[in-house]
């Protein structure tokens, strides 16, 4: 009986030493298919009705519906995701009834990008969640993303869409923000994390988190993570909650009631060994890194609009206005890689 799953039925040893290594793990068959293909049928028709698209013919590749209240898409919180969720980030550590009130569906159609083109395409930028609340900065003691999770309303398969991981990342991040006496702003975390993934080390942890409709990928709140475009024939369908947690993060050393996640925070920060220069070092590196990364994507965003109005929206050939750019890549991993050798 479902009333029965304990939190060791969903999640085994070799699942919790992932997530403390790669920063994510895949809670299997956490809801039925047939809600996956209930939310499914609803949310095309949520799409049909309310942006007029014909899933048939879509007219552009990717549309993100606000999700809101319905016993469809309530069937998806199962006692066997919150069992697992509990051994993860314990019982009072996360608040549930935001399930019900933020997250969104994100709906990814094939078609709009070469199926041959590999690896899959951006699809946005790469970053860290900033949580369920609005905010502009990354507390390291607040709770305000307990977890992320991508509820897989359809099949998440190789190429077709899935969520990008940088395995690894959230012990980086968390490196990072123990570094520094302040929250870090949300501007500088995502030049930090496009800084990241530019390097070796950074493109090498790249995962495609691939799975079947019903599972659940749940990530660490500090891990780095980016969509994805969709290269396969089939639809991808996602739902990506914001979820807060109750209190704040248990990272001091008298703490002995850490759940997984924040076991692992703590890991990171108190192997830490400051200078006195080292945050004003860090600070510099973290601007640096913004405004190199800013205006990178100032230069491509109008080169790439002058070349489409140009040759009329078709693949343009190169152009030495975007020799900027190119030359920019190298300053901004150079920065990013100053800040990484800083909190190591």
């Amino acid at each position: 009986m479902v009333s029965a799953i304990t939190q060791s039925d969903v999640i085994s040893e070799r699942q919790l030493e992932q997530f403390r290594r790669d920063g994510y793990m895949i809670i299997k068959a956490a809801f039925t298919k047939d809600t996956a293909k209930s939310c499914e049928n609803l949310i095309l028709e949520m799409l049909k009705s309310e942006y007029q698209v014909d899933p048939k013919v879509p007219y552009k590749a990717r549309f993100v519906l606000n999700r809101r209240a319905s016993v469809v898409f309530d069937k998806m919180i199962t006692s066997k995701l919150t069992a697992g969720l509990n051994k993860l980030f314990g019982r009072d550590g996360w608040d549930s009834t935001h399930f019900r009130s933020h997250g969104d569906f994100f709906i990814t159609f094939p078609g709009f990008v070469k199926s041959s083109q590999k690896p899959s395409p951006l699809v946005g930028r790469w970053h860290v969640d900033l949580g369920h609340r609005a905010a502009e900065a990354h507390d390291i003691h607040d709770r305000n993303c307990a977890f992320v999770p991508a509820f897989l309303v359809t099949d998440s398969r190789q190429d077709g869409a899935c969520t990008l991981v940088a395995a690894g990342s959230h012990r980086v991040v968390a490196r990072l923000l123990g570094s520094m006496d302040e929250p870090i702003r949300r501007q500088d975390m995502v030049a930090f994390c496009e800084g990241y993934i530019s390097r070796k080390e950074g493109q090498d942890s790249v995962v495609q988190l691939t799975g079947e409709a019903g599972d659940v990928v749940v990530m660490h709140p500090l891990l780095m993570h980016a969509a994805s475009a969709n290269c396969r024939d089939t639809v991808r369908i996602m739902a990506n909650t914001g979820v807060g947690g109750i209190g704040r993060r248990q990272l001091g050393a008298n703490d002995s009631n850490r759940c997984v996640a924040d076991e692992v925070i703590w890991q990171e920060i108190k192997s830490i060994r400051r200078k006195p220069s080292d945050e004003r070092l860090l600070k510099a590196a973290l601007s640096l890194n913004r405004y190199f990364w800013a205006l990178r994507y100032r230069l491509y965003d109008r080169w790439k609009r002058e070349a489409e109005t140009r040759r009329d929206n078709r693949e343009v050939s190169f152009d030495w206005r975007v020799l900027p750019y190119l030359l920019l890549k190298p300053v901004c991993t150079l920065t990013t890689s100053a800040i990484v050798r800083i909190v190591r």
